[in-house]
């Protein structure tokens, strides 16, 4: 981050799931958000939504080669 400080890095979490995003047992999941938010245009949204999330890591590891150090960084639902 301090070498690209005009630059955002985004990791996914477990909620970033097709499978996590449709569960029931969420009140409200992102889907039914979506659906109450969006209207007609809520599937559009949905999977452009999934889409992107999918795109993203699951994990990063920010590297100090000077020091010569590596931190490993995921969301802690993820197990």
């Amino acid at each position: 981050f301090i070498q690209r400080p005009s630059h955002v890095f985004l990791s996914r979490g477990n909620h970033e799931d097709l499978t996590m995003n449709t569960n029931i047992n969420f009140h409200p999941n992102f889907l039914t958000d979506v659906k109450s938010k969006y209207g007609q245009f809520s599937t559009a949204v949905f999977f452009s939504a999934v889409n992107l999330f999918s795109h993203l890591s699951l994990a990063t590891i920010i590297e100090n080669k000077s020091k010569n150090i590596r931190y490993f960084c995921v969301h802690g639902g993820i197990s």
